[in-house]
């Protein structure tokens, strides 16, 4: 039996579920005073975002996908 390692959490066993642009376009106009300020916000807005949009991440997730958005701006400039 062979495995796809490369997307499994090593951490839950579960499949890692991959972002799509309408969720990165999402964040991106959601949290864009957040991300103008170079600032992560915080988990109050990250668990508001998730209400307005019954998405099925974590809070923390979100968070994250947000400084990785940040970066990739900021690397564009």
């Amino acid at each position: 039996m062979s495995y796809d390692y490369s997307t499994e959490s090593k951490r839950s066993g579960g499949k890692r579920k991959k972002w799509t642009s309408e969720e990165n376009d999402s964040i991106k106009q959601y949290f864009a005073e957040e991300m103008a300020e170079r600032r992560l916000p915080k988990k109050l807005k990250c668990e508001e975002y998730l209400k307005q949009t019954n998405s099925s991440r974590l809070w923390s997730h979100i968070k994250d996908r947000v400084r990785y958005l940040t970066k990739e701006i900021n690397d564009e400039s």
